[in-house]
């Protein structure tokens, strides 16, 4: 199909008041700066043929689509996200 393109109504975002008559669609696309958890495991193997297993873990901000809950992060304090997105 080839041809014009035409449209009723303006493709409009009535939250931020936005309309574009020469548009055929409008997306909103929200994203949040939060804090991601990476935990890393190494294992050992000790002189007395025990595993020692360490665990660490390592935060970096991000942007992201979606919230991410901090309530189950190894270290908490200082890496808080408030887990909601207004619009």
């Amino acid at each position: 199909l080839t041809g014009p393109i035409a449209v009723r109504a303006p493709a409009s975002d009535a939250e931020f008041g936005l309309a574009r008559g020469e548009a055929i669609a409008l997306t909103r696309r929200v994203e949040i700066y939060q804090w991601h958890e990476h935990k890393s495991t190494t294992r050992k193997k000790l002189s007395n043929g025990e595993t020692e297993v360490r665990e660490s873990y390592s935060y970096e901000r991000r942007w992201t689509g979606s919230p991410v809950s901090s309530g189950d992060f190894r270290h908490q304090e200082g890496h808080e996200n408030y887990g909601f997105l207004p619009f």
